[in-house]
């Protein structure tokens, strides 16, 4: 698809995952989007970072990928919410692409293709169906199926939850949560990701409605705090 060829004059690395990308797939006629995703050759990326330290242990390549159905209030990268804010790529390039870091690309599509990786990180939101829905205007219980199925294969699990104040920060919530991830068996670590403004300009440029725009980050009292309600069912947190 001579579209996709053409992705190759934007740049695929990012400096920074706050890099606002927007109508980089402007010029791939929406026939050619439809039938290359139907097909599987082509998909639309936001960017590639390296050097990542903070997207699970040690240092990595990490690929955004634009589409993402959800819609949580705190995103730092809303850009990556429309399919057409992303770089047109075939599964050939982005292969290539992650070849120069020695990577391969996999999807997580079944139980052999889990049996390739060693550690998954999960994000857990909030806790409660109604509760989800308004931060991420999204169900749950996928999310929450899938830690059981990776719970009875005994797949290494690390579960990230973000912590806003007067968002997530209820205490019962936590707790639900923290129960939920013990009972799991294979959770190795809680991280508790304090809420940041670093992705507010991003949504003040698209014209998105930002809610949080006067909320603070939480004060490392309230980290603490969290991190404690983890500890107290046996699960590291930090």
């Amino acid at each position: 698809m001579a579209q996709a060829s053409d992705a190759k004059r934007v740049p695929l690395e990012a400096k920074s995952p706050f890099d606002l990308r927007v109508d980089l797939g402007n010029d791939v006629p929406e026939t050619d989007v439809r039938t290359a995703l139907a097909q599987g050759d082509m998909g639309f990326l936001h960017s590639f970072t390296t050097g990542s330290a903070v997207d699970g242990p040690g240092i990595r390549v990490v690929g955004w990928t634009t589409g993402c159905m959800w819609r949580c209030q705190y995103c730092h990268n809303p850009d990556t919410w429309t399919m057409r804010n992303g770089i047109p790529v075939s599964v050939a390039q982005a292969l290539e692409e992650l070849g120069k870091y020695r990577h391969g690309l996999k999807i997580m599509s079944s139980d052999a293709d889990l049996d390739t990786i060693d550690l998954v990180l999960l994000g857990i939101k909030t806790w409660g169906r109604e509760r989800h829905r308004a931060l991420t205007g999204r169900d749950p219980e996928p999310t929450l199926e899938f830690a059981r199925r990776l719970a009875k294969r005994g797949q290494p699990l690390w579960v990230r939850f973000v912590l806003v104040p007067g968002l997530t920060d209820d205490a019962a919530d936590i707790a639900q949560i923290a129960t939920f991830a013990a009972s799991l068996g294979n959770v190795q670590r809680v991280e508790v990701l304090p809420f940041h403004q670093m992705g507010r300009f991003k949504w003040e440029t698209l014209g998105i409605r930002y809610a949080l725009e006067s909320t603070e980050p939480p004060s490392p009292a309230a980290v603490a705090a969290a991190c404690g309600i983890f500890r107290a069912q046996g699960l590291r947190a930090d």
